[in-house]
Order: C-alpha cells, then sequence, then structure tokens
C-alpha cells in the first residue's frame, strides 16, 4: 500500500476520534494563559503515533503532544499536529484539522491535512502535485493585494509583542479586500492552495503547524518563504505562502514600519 493510502486511512481514523469526542465530550486544559489542549489532541496523536510505529518501524515521529518518538538523527520524521485549532474545537467552531507530514534529512516530502467535518483530504507529495479529495488543486490567479482575500494567523505568545504582528496586519487590511484570522494555519495553507485565499501568513509557530500545508502550496503552484521573503524553513517559526503573483507586494508590505 501507498504512503498516501495510508496516511489516508491513518488520518481519516484520527478524524473519526475526534469527532466522536466532540459528540461525547472532551475535557480542555491550558498550556498558556490562550494556549488550549484537549485529550481529543492528546488521544488523536496517540492513535497516529501507533499508526505511524507499526507502519513504519523505521521512522522517527515528532508530535505537538508528545514530543520525540524514536531516533533523534532519523533519515525520515513525521511531524504531527493532532488537532490544528484546537482552540476551534474547543469553542465548537468547525476551522480545525488534523496535519500530518514526512520529512526526509529536514524537507517536506509528503503533507496531508484533513479537516473532520466535511471529510476533506488535502495531499501533496513532492513532485507530483496538490489534491483536495483527489483532484488536483491549484492556487490563484490574482495579480494584486488590493483584489485579494488573505488570512493571517497570531502566535499564543501575541501579548509579548503586540506591535510585531497587529501593524502589519493592519496594513494589509487597509490594502486588501480583507484579512480573515481563522484559527487554523494549516487549514488556511490548504485554502491558498485551492485558491480560496490568496495568501495567508503567521509567525511563531511549529514546523508540525506549516510542514504539511507548505508542501500542498508548493505543489499547487504557489510560492513559500519567511515573511521577509527570505528561503521558507521548517524550523523558521513563520511563513508567508501566497498564490505567487501578489508575493514581493506583500512581502513589502508586511516589512513595512513606517
Amino acid at each position: 500500500m501507498s504512503i498516501q493510502k495510508q496516511v489516508e486511512e491513518i488520518v481519516r481514523q484520527a478524524g473519526a476520534l475526534i469527532m466522536a469526542k466532540r459528540q461525547s465530550g472532551f475535557t480542555v486544559r491550558r498550556k498558556g494563559p490562550i494556549d488550549l489542549v484537549t485529550d481529543a489532541d492528546r488521544e488523536a496523536e496517540a492513535l497516529i503515533t501507533s499508526q505511524l510505529q507499526a507502519r513504519f518501524p523505521d521512522h522517527s515521529i515528532f508530535g505537538e503532544e508528545q514530543g520525540l518518538t524514536g531516533k533523534k538523527k532519523a533519515e525520515y520524521l513525521w511531524l504531527i499536529d493532532p488537532i490544528d485549532g484546537t482552540t476551534n474545537f474547543a469553542h465548537g467552531f468547525p476551522y480545525f484539522c488534523t496535519s500530518l507530514a514526512l520529512t526526509r534529512r529536514g524537507k517536506t516530502v509528503f503533507g496531508a491535512v484533513y479537516h473532520p467535518p466535511t471529510e476533506t483530504l488535502y495531499t501533496a507529495e513532492l513532485g507530483g502535485g496538490a489534491f483536495k479529495n483527489g483532484a488536483p488543486i491549484q492556487v490563484s490567479s490574482i495579480p494584486e493585494v488590493a483584489q485579494s482575500l488573505l488570512s493571517a494567523g497570531f502566535p499564543y505568545t501575541v501579548a509579548q509583542n503586540p506591535q510585531l504582528h497587529f501593524q502589519p496586519h493592519t496594513k494589509a487590511v487597509l490594502a486588501s479586500q480583507g484579512v480573515l484570522t481563522l484559527g487554523s494555519i494549516a487549514l488556511d495553507l490548504c485554502q491558498v492552495a485551492g485558491g480560496r485565499l490568496d495568501a495567508s501568513w503567521e509567525n511563531g509557530i511549529s514546523s508540525y503547524d506549516i510542514a504539511a500545508g507548505s508542501l500542498i502550496v508548493s505543489e499547487a503552484g504557489g510560492k513559500v518563504s519567511q515573511i521577509d521573503g527570505s528561503r521558507f524553513s521548517l524550523e523558521s517559526g513563520q511563513i508567508l505562502a501566497s498564490n505567487g503573483k501578489i508575493h514581493q507586494e506583500l512581502v513589502q508590505l508586511l516589512a513595512c514600519k513606517d
């Protein structure tokens, strides 16, 4: 069975668990003032980890809740965000997803983002294109920020340096047709890949948040970088993803300090 088919099975199982917890009830605790975790996060990650261990015993795994399982410097590393958008999930807002990516020597080679409420699966394999429920997707052709619909995320530490995040956000609001804050960067990246959004960015994030989504955008014909336009890295803690046509304009806009 291909990696894609196996990953599809795994994320759909995790999605079913998450939706069952949504119906039966779940517990919530705080990792920080506005950083929530639920038992659905922990149980979904445990399910995914056990499935990956059984299917890919030589691979290492890093999850948001459990950390590293396996060798520290393995050639292949899986990155898991069991629920990206936990705050949304906890409040009953159906914009959350499971993100799962396979990296080889630090580069994402396969990514899957699953939206359980609609059973929508986004996938991409390096060099193989991007797909939504098996159908090819591509980024929008919007040529300028003035015609664009954007999204931006804020980290849990936003209160420590609000100006860093709010100043570029305000600039983008004034320059575009709107900047949405939806609460799941992984799912936002899939909206960019599918042409519903024209760009998305966030600062202060982890590799498991963006590993799958960044590949999906790239394979859909988009562009991914750090917010200042420099080369993208999973370890950079930030991302700017766009349809490519408005990328440089956004880089200049988001860097504006006056």
